[in-house]
């Protein structure tokens, strides 16, 4: 197209020269050509034939050797051929006035200028028709700014000084950092090594060695988590009622953490039901550091993390009392204790934590208390040679608080300080001699106390909150009435009414039915009641013996037998007894409805037919308070000094 607008232009031009001749009107109807081929886009090329095709008029259309001709000549030639026949695509001249010898007028001069006045315009618009054809071969034309070089491996435009994945020494390779920058990299996946001298990488010993230099993982971070030293991986780094959460042993607060067991919120702890197996080891420890020390008060004086002779043990799954007995004290742990010794945070009974008294008896002291019991809010202690009951209605929050409410002294102004054995009188509905166990149940609304001296379980139906100082017992268990304290309900010999020293009692529901279950001490066995609301209720079961009649300690011990049994806890399906002369804690897995029922598994031995007493993480040494909850099973060792968790 380029081709033909230069050809058409140079012809144009040489038309202008001869302009003065008839010849240059071929001129006019190339006109449409040009506009049909040079038009806007200047894009389609067109075929040089339909140019070529045109035939110019004889005389005037020659080719670009011709075009210098000069003027004179041009007209000559266009006069001699006035006569000739123009093709017929060419315009006739307009026609002539006048001639005068046969040179044009004046009219036919301007008919010709006025050719060449248009000639021009054609070039101009081939011109036009140039530039838009070089328009767009600019646009076409990538511009040189605009052509990027190649890319490098990394994505950037600069020549890289490494190819990727070139070794760099000791399993490191080069590789990107940036589009146009590169680091040397260890390779080695975490869990792996490189070691010295060497281009190949080598896994980690599991637990022992961690991340990409395998640094040994050591307490408080023992496990490797992949490429990092961590408290724990899984529960199973844990204790068994921890949860791993964040890569740390500690508190449960969702069940989803404890998989498969679950969580109980109140206390932060996983758990599941019990299941105990004869002879399992404990889990946790109170009193000592170790499960093999087993000395008062770890061998350095009384301490917030020391017992002596601990007796009772309860708790809510939050909170715990201990009743420390050697220490005249109780300690309150207000947050669930750790198993390894955890100092209690409060003391009743004693100034301090890290002292030992004998005070005179006054309404926040205590002499050689038995028992305690807890929800978390109130807290109930058996004061035993203060021959009282104190009752603290909420959780106290300093050292040595005063208790709220006494029993066992009267109503008198001086009944903080009174402490004689039935109040120095004699055996009444009010009046104590020597307590040893206390029990609440918010089933039944129901205070047990554990009258040992008096050989009878006193019932107050009450709300616990309503019970005030000096009230008297509402009904009583072991005693034909109130006013008799005798062993074995005055019969003189054992049957299903009377007790011989109690030390624990337990109200429980099982299925729609209540029972009470009371550690009758000396007299070798358990008793099971099916009323709390009737005096002088008979027993319905025995166990520790096969009829109500028999008191033997059997020797040795069998799955059936009991030897001074001290403590007795149930939370209506599961039984626990602390076997305290058997040197081991009994367990049944329902609430026996049959006289000599065999336990079904113990704690403490490792079978059912030995006794002996010892001081590891599976031996006991005279058990006397129990108590469980959802996170496991707690007993008082007296002779060892600590209270065991078993899970």
């Amino acid at each position: 197209m380029r081709r033909e607008l230069q050809r058409f232009r140079a012809v144009i031009l040489a038309a202008i020269a001869v302009a003065g001749t008839a010849g240059c009107q071929f001129l006019l109807p190339r006109m449409d050509l040009v506009d049909a081929r040079g038009d806007a886009d200047g894009t389609a090329e067109g075929d040089a034939s339909d140019f070529d095709g045109a035939e110019p008029a004889p005389d005037a259309a020659r080719d670009e050797e011709g075009a210098g001709d000069s003027i004179d000549e041009g007209e000559e030639e266009a006069a001699a051929g006035e006569d000739a026949a123009a093709p017929e695509e060419v315009v006739e001249a307009p026609d002539v006035v006048e001639t005068i010898d046969g040179v044009e007028t004046t009219d036919r001069v301007e008919a010709m200028e006025e050719t060449a006045e248009e000639a021009s315009e054609a070039v101009e618009t081939v011109e036009e028709a140039e530039a838009t054809l070089d328009a767009a071969d600019t646009e076409d034309a990538p511009a040189a700014e605009d052509v990027l070089p190649e890319p490098n491996a990394c994505g950037g435009s600069t020549t890289l000084p490494h190819a990727v994945g070139e070794d760099c020494g000791d399993c490191r390779v080069w590789q990107c950092s940036g589009p146009d920058t590169m680091s040397c990299n260890f390779t080695c996946t975490s869990g792996s090594y490189c070691p010295s001298g060497s281009d190949t990488c080598t896994l980690c010993q599991v637990d022992e060695h961690c991340g990409s230099t395998c640094a040994l993982c050591v307490e408080p971070a023992p496990h490797c988590d992949v490429n990092h030293c961590v408290d724990c991986v899984s529960r199973a780094h844990c204790q068994a009622w921890e949860a791993c959460v964040s890569n740390a042993c500690g508190a449960c607060s969702s069940s989803t953490q404890c998989n498969p067991d679950t969580c109980h919120v109140a206390s932060g702890r996983c758990t599941t039901a019990p299941a105990y197996a004869n002879g399992e080891s404990m889990i946790g420890v109170l009193g000592q550091g170790s499960f093999t020390s087993c000395v008062s008060n770890r061998g350095s004086g009384v301490a917030d993390n020391s017992l002596s002779q601990p007796v009772k043990v309860s708790g809510n799954g939050a909170r715990m009392a201990v009743a420390d007995l050697n220490n005249n004290r109780v300690l309150l742990w207000s947050s669930y204790p750790d198993v390894y010794g955890k100092a209690a945070d409060l003391v009743l009974g004693q100034p301090n934590l890290f002292t030992v008294t004998y005070p005179s008896t006054a309404q926040n002291t205590l002499s050689i208390p038995n028992g305690v019991w807890t929800d978390g809010t109130s807290v109930v202690v058996a004061d035993y040679a203060n021959h009282r009951v104190l009752i603290w209605r909420t959780w106290p929050t300093a050292m040595n608080q005063n208790a709220d409410v006494v029993l066992g002294h009267g109503t008198g102004a001086d009944k903080w300080t009174r402490n004689a054995s039935n109040d120095g009188g004699s055996v009444n509905a009010s009046v104590l001699n020597q307590p040893a166990a206390v029990f609440y149940s918010a089933t039944y609304q129901a205070l047990l106390v554990v009258d040992k001296g008096n050989h009878r379980v006193l019932v107050y139906v009450h709300p616990l909150s309503a019970i005030v100082s000096g009230e008297a017992a509402d009904y009583e268990l072991g005693q034909a009435d109130f006013s008799t304290g005798t062993v074995n309900a005055g019969v003189g010999s054992v049957n299903e009414y009377g007790f011989n020293a109690p030390s624990d009692a337990v109200l429980v529901r099982v299925g729609t039915n209540p029972r009470i279950l009371v550690a009758d001490t000396n007299n070798n066995r358990v008793l099971v009641f099916s009323h709390y609301n009737v005096n002088g209720d008979p027993a319905t079961w025995v166990v520790g013996q096969t009829v109500m009649t028999a008191n033997g300690a059997a020797a040795p011990p069998t799955a059936s037998s009991l030897n001074k049994p001290h403590g007795v806890f149930s939370d209506g399906t599961t039984v626990a007894v602390a076997d305290r002369d058997n040197n081991r804690v009994l367990i049944w897995n329902s609430v026996p409805a049959a006289n000599g029922a065999a336990a079904n598994a113990v704690i403490g031995q490792a079978g059912m037919t030995t006794s002996a007493s010892g001081c590891s993480a599976t031996a006991m040494n005279h058990p006397q308070g129990i108590y469980f909850d959802v996170l496991g099973l707690w007993v008082t060792q007296y002779d060892n000094h600590r209270v065991a968790l078993f899970h």
